[in-house]
């Protein structure tokens, strides 16, 4: 377990928390939060949201804040409990304990646990909009590869990036209501500064949602994109093979007059009569292939 004191700018090991001392932010395994939920008021609340994280909450009780937090992007969950005098996070010591030590630094004088709460939250959002951008660059590229026709398995990469970007919407939805309950649930303890905080945090959010709402509005007009072009594509074969037919049919016809072989028919027994109708069935082809090319319909 880490231990982390809000009011001077050092890490610490403990072996457990103290939660009588104001400005403690502990960081602990699952194991250990299973091992002292029942000390704290209504523990056991989190350690049952703990299997798994699978999204974004927060739930408040008489004595406590509590929620869980999943991110896509880092692949990172962690559950946190939260009172006035201390926090705890609960998750992955190797995942979480690198970007504590990146909000470590940036956290200001009289920070109370909430806001560092806070400043752990932006932290994890801060790195939305670059790879937002990155992946609208992946996606500009999957279109203008479509339009060359250079794409391969279209369909693995777009189910992909849906994949993608449906977790990433559900997160920022999700993490913009923790904002929201945040401010409602810890209002009348915090600061004017930490108020203005948590409310910036949340349209913050709401952006990165309306961001991502964006991206999947453009990978559906995407695979729109490549829906019209095999359309496009078939209905091609398709004009090609009724022009095909068409082309072929006037032979068909004579082959059927010529196979009813009655006595009177016109140059049955004529000793040219075979080559003249080879002769009328290629001149009948070479007309009609030069009626559709000039209809540029071949």
């Amino acid at each position: 377990m880490r231990q982390y004191r809000l009011w001077e700018p050092t890490l610490q090991s403990s072996q457990g928390p103290v939660p009588d001392l104001w400005g403690q932010v502990y960081l602990m395994s699952p194991t250990e939060f299973a091992a002292r939920a029942a000390e704290l008021p209504q523990g056991e609340k989190l350690e049952n949201s703990l299997r798994p994280i699978t999204y974004c909450k927060v739930e408040n009780f008489l004595h406590s804040t509590q929620g869980a937090i999943s991110v896509p992007i880092q692949q990172i969950a962690f559950g946190f409990y939260l009172r006035p005098e201390f926090l705890i996070l609960v998750g992955a010591e190797d995942k979480l304990e690198p970007i504590l030590e990146q909000v470590y630094p940036t956290v200001p004088s009289g920070c109370s646990p909430s806001h560092f709460l806070l400043l752990l939250l932006e932290q994890l959002i801060s790195d939305g909009l670059p790879h937002f951008q990155q992946l609208g660059e992946h996606l500009s590229a999957l279109e203008e590869a479509l339009l060359r026709q250079e794409t391969q398995q279209f369909y693995q990469v777009i189910i992909g990036y849906r994949k993608q970007l449906n977790a990433y919407h559900s997160y920022y939805e999700q993490i913009g209501d923790v904002g929201e309950q945040m401010q409602q649930s810890v209002c009348c303890k915090m600061g004017e500064e930490e108020a203005r905080g948590w409310q910036l945090y949340s349209n913050r959010a709401d952006r990165l949602h309306n961001h991502a709402e964006m991206l999947r509005e453009y990978l559906l007009q995407i695979r729109e994109l490549y829906q019209s072009q095999i359309d496009l594509r078939q209905n091609r074969i398709m004009a090609l093979l009724t022009v095909v037919t068409t082309i072929f049919l006037p032979l068909t016809l004579i082959t059927g007059w010529y196979g009813m072989n009655f006595p009177n028919m016109f140059a049955l027994r004529w000793k040219y009569g075979y080559l003249m109708v080879i002769l009328l069935g290629v001149a009948i082809v070479a007309l009609e292939i030069l009626y559709f090319k000039r209809k540029k319909m071949l």
